[in-house]
């Protein structure tokens, strides 16, 4: 068995459409722009990201898996992090950069986290998904 993508729950998905593939930079493996529905972008060699507007799931599958309206669930509160790794730190803040020039908003970082073995930065999407970037760095001892 293999993770084969990460679904998003969407709110906006056309916004977060034009951030994971302008702002990210990840190419497109399924949908367009103008899909509202759903779409997924190549983040791996066999794994994906896909974006769904977490609306249309309610009919379809909300019932069998307990689902409920984003009114009733814990939205605003962190439920998940989206990780992503380059090769190492040079790269990171090289990303770091690509990504502010693309528009992103990095809200921490980069900076070391030697207590966890990391260099890393921050940033959100357009719906507010927390994404980290990381390389692995020498992790303090003790």
């Amino acid at each position: 068995m293999f993770m084969s993508n990460v679904r998003l729950e969407v709110v906006d998905v056309r916004a977060c459409f034009r951030f994971y593939r302008d702002v990210m930079g990840f190419p497109v493996s399924w949908g367009d722009e103008n899909d509202a529905g759903y779409s997924s972008f190549k983040v791996g060699e066999q794994t994906s990201l896909a974006i769904h507007q977490y609306e249309n799931n309610l009919p379809e599958i909300g019932r069998e898996v307990g689902m409920r309206p984003l009114a009733e669930t814990a939205r605003g509160r962190e439920t998940a992090l989206v990780v992503f790794e380059v090769e190492n730190r040079e790269r990171l803040d090289a990303c770091a950069e690509e990504l502010r020039g693309r528009g992103a908003h990095i809200i921490a970082g980069p900076a070391d986290h030697r207590g966890w073995g990391i260099r890393s930065f921050y940033l959100r999407d357009p719906d507010g998904n927390l994404i980290e970037v990381n390389t692995p760095i020498e992790m303090l001892e003790g």
